[in-house]
């Protein structure tokens, strides 16, 4: 199992009411967290026969074995839903948390073949969250340069755990950084590179040349 993941921070801001999602309590902090699921559709070379149906916008059906188990989620996503509409319903909200001071992450997880560098990433004719994101970023901030309400200043990280390693792809090392936590428990990785973003062709570039840098490889199941 992996994971495709975008992270938006604020430092040093004021925070404002977030949109109402499940709050998980732990010992130390509430966390506020929303699952959605997406159906990806087949792929050519896959026999057409699913077992797995959404039945409204929030509830999942898997027959296996004879039997039909059914799940519960925030959201429910089939086959047909387009990269625009999943990025409207879930993520273009939470694009606003680090510009009123708040973090926010989103990630993909699931096995090798589940659509989730699709989802996150898509292609250029059909962008996936992540360069949305830093799209919608970029305009809202203009937006607010251009009334004079605030400065903002904005840069990117891009790492990979692969095989229990941790590898920093925009400077990429054959080299295991370290992971740490400080004493308020928030995890970081010292040496891990961030680069100030101008604007959304800044990413673009930075992010390609990250990628040529990931690995890939089958999930073992």
């Amino acid at each position: 199992i992996s994971l495709e993941a975008c992270s938006l921070r604020c430092l040093g801001m004021a925070t404002s009411a977030a949109q109402p999602v499940r709050v998980v309590k732990s010992a130390a902090k509430e966390v506020r967290v929303k699952v959605v699921v997406r159906v990806r559709p087949f792929l050519e070379h896959e026999e057409a026969e699913s077992c797995v149906a959404i039945t409204d916008d929030q509830s999942v059906e898997i027959e296996r074995d004879g039997q039909c188990l059914q799940y519960k989620f925030d959201s429910c996503y089939g086959d047909k839903t387009t990269q625009t509409e999943l990025y409207r319903n879930e993520i273009k909200a939470l694009v606003m948390c680090p510009l009123t001071g708040q973090n926010a992450s989103c990630f993909a997880y699931g096995p090798t073949g589940a659509g989730k560098t699709h989802t996150m990433q898509g292609t250029p004719q059909d962008p996936g969250i992540i360069p949305r994101v830093v799209d919608q970023l970029f305009k809202e901030i203009d937006r607010q340069a251009a009334a004079g309400d605030h400065k903002f200043a904005v840069t990117v990280s891009y790492l990979e755990i692969y095989n229990e390693k941790v590898y920093d792809l925009l400077e990429f090392k054959d080299a295991d950084l370290p992971i740490r936590e400080d004493v308020q428990h928030n995890i970081f990785i010292p040496g891990l590179i961030e680069k100030e973003l101008k604007s959304y062709e800044d990413f673009t570039e930075s992010f390609s040349a990250a990628l040529a840098n990931r690995s890939t490889a089958p999930t073992k199941m």
